[in-house]
Parts: structure tokens; sequence; C-alpha cells
């Protein structure tokens, strides 16, 4: 079912039920849980936090905060904020349903490996990839000893392990996570699902990284495709399929490729997040790289006025140089000199 007319039923099922019921209802609530996470999966973060907040508050009262409804609650509500870049909150309340579930259930049961999985992401995100590996590694050992190597949740295991190493620059270590991964979901799901979509995507980016990049931009095409046509343009994974293909561009010196969808994503995210939103300062910031490898250093200029308040400029100006100083080196004089005349433009 398409995630729009799903949209609308749960919308109508909730009407229904919060009409005959009343609103602290446990089925008007469960139709508010559902609803809350189909609006997470378009992208709509705003209106899922507001109904999961609401789904939390009334869970708490009904149930205290250590009951599963309300622990489940919790970590929907934290795995949005991770979503929407609220890292603070997210890691807050991870680490609130983690020791729950280890005190109720022991470490090695699914809801607390699942818990501690969360959280290990909210690290990652967060740049706390130490305590991230850590924990990842032993949700893997669990899982493999518990359910064996292919198990969905231990191949899930090995792909967040993947990842984490990946963004810790262990580029070997990913590789070979990443296609074990590959290998074991495209022979029980498919090409087309999303979660070989993903593994594919991870090793995309990890071939990137290892200067592999015939390989890297073939797997970006493939998922930008089948994203595409699964969620439409605007989707949050068909953005980032765009942009990890538009970097992989740049790199191979496709500039004109890579700033057709730079402007695409930096576009859309600007709608709907606004400027200062994370994903859209990353996406102005590779823009700006691509622009200023392509000698395009008004349009770089232009894209500061036009995209950031001045109070923003600075960290603007700090994440394009990160970005640039990752993909190139350290920026020439005349580089940085333009980002600093940049930060002191009025609108």
């Amino acid at each position: 079912m398409a995630l729009e007319e799903a949209e609308k039923l749960e919308q109508e099922v909730l009407k229904i039920r919060t009409k005959a019921f009343g609103s602290s209802h446990p089925d008007t609530v469960e139709a508010m849980s559902n609803l809350a996470l189909t609006f997470l999966k378009a992208g709509k973060l705003e209106k899922a936090e507001k109904l999961e907040q609401e789904v939390l508050k009334i869970r708490t009262e009904a149930f205290g905060s250590s009951d599963p409804d309300t622990l489940q609650a919790m970590s929907n509500l934290a795995g949005t904020f991770r979503k929407a870049a609220k890292l603070e909150k997210a890691e807050k309340l991870e680490q609130e349903v983690f020791k729950i579930r280890t005190e109720a259930f022991g470490s090695s049961h699914p809801d607390t490996l699942q818990a501690m999985s969360n959280l290990a992401g909210t690290f990652r995100k967060a740049g706390k990839l130490e305590e991230a590996e850590k924990l990842e590694q032993e949700v893997l050992k669990i899982r493999t000893e518990a359910f064996g190597s292919s198990d969905p949740d231990t191949v899930e295991a090995m792909s967040n392990l993947g990842v984490t190493f990946l963004k810790a620059g262990k580029l070997e270590e990913a590789e070979k996570l990443e296609q074990g991964v590959l290998k074991i979901r495209t022979k029980a799901f498919g090409s087309s699902h999303p979660d070989t979509l993903q593994a594919v995507s991870n090793l995309a980016v990890t071939f990137y990284k290892a200067r592999k990049l015939e390989k890297a931009e073939k797997l970006g095409q493939e998922v930008l495709k089948i994203r595409t046509e699964a969620f439409g343009s605007s989707h949050p994974d068909t953005l980032q399929a765009m942009s990890n293909l538009a970097v992989t561009f740049r790199r191979a010196g496709k500039l004109e490729k890579a700033e057709k969808l730079e402007q695409e994503v930096l576009k859309i995210r600007t709608e709907a997040f606004g400027s200062s939103h994370p994903d859209t300062v990353e996406a102005m910031s590779n823009l700006a790289v691509t622009l200023w490898q392509a000698g395009k250093l008004e349009e770089v200029e232009k894209l500061f006025r036009k995209g950031r308040m001045l109070e923003e400029a600075e960290k603007l100006q700090q994440e394009v140089l990160k970005v640039r100083t990752e993909a190139f080196g350290s920026s020439p004089p005349d580089a940085i000199q333009l980002l600093l005349q940049s930060s002191d433009c009025s609108e």
C-alpha cells in the first residue's frame, strides 16, 4: 500500500476511534502510533514527533515508564528525534529504554538488543564512534550465537557495524561486512527490496571512500533509480541516494552531473526542513564544494547570501571547509578567503 493511501486510511481510523472511545483509549492510542509511523516513513518528521509525544504521554500516565508499550513509544519517539537530527534528545530516551530493558530482561533479550542497536545508531550519528562500535560488536556477537549469521536481525547488526567501520575509516572491515550483507539480502529478498538497497548504498559509499569510483557510481545509480521509482524524488532515502551519487560524480570530475543533483537535493531539503536543518546545511556545503571545484566562485558567494542568515554564515563556512578538506585536502588560500568574505555579506 502506498504511503499516501495508508496515511488516509489511518487518519480515518484515528478519527473514528477518537470519536467512539476518546483520545486515551488503548485502541485510539494504537491508531495514533500507527499514523505516526506512517508519517515517519513518509519523511513527515514534525507530524510524527507530535503524535509520538502524545502517545508517550498517554502511555506513561496510564501504565508507567517501565511498561513495554510505554518503552516502545519512547523508542519510537527517539527514532524520530534521530531522523530529525535531535541527537541529544534521542540519546537520552534511548539510554533510558536500554537501562530499563536490561534490568527487566537481561542483556541478551531481543528487546534489549534492539535498544542497544538503536542507541549505537544515535552514537554513530553523533560521531561517538568508539561507543557505537562497542555496542554493535556486542549486538552482533549475541545475535550470531543465538540466531546464526543469516538471520535478518544478525544481518542488520552486521550492516550497522559496517556503517560504523566506514565512518571510522576502517574501509577493509566495512567492505567485507557489507559484501556479506548484500549477498545475504539479495538472496533472501531480491535486488529491489529496501533492505537490499540499503546494503547496496552502504557498499557504494565504501567504494567511494576507497576511491573505487566506477563501482561506487554503478551502485549509486542503481539505488537512486529504484528509490525514485518506489518513493518519489522528495523522499529522504531518495535524497540521500541522490546526494551520495552527486559526491561520487564530483570526485570523478563529472561536475555538471554533480551540480544538477546537488541543486535538486538542496531545493527539496530547504523546502522540507528550512535552511538551518543539518541535512540542508550538508546539501548546501556539498553544492558549494562542487561549484568551487568548477571555478564558479561568484555562485558560491551567492549561495551563502541566498541560503543563510548572517548569524549562520560562520557555521556553514565551517561545514563547507570540512567537506572541502575531506574531499580534496586542505583548502587553498583563495577558497578560504572567499568563504571568509561570504560570512561578512549582508542580505
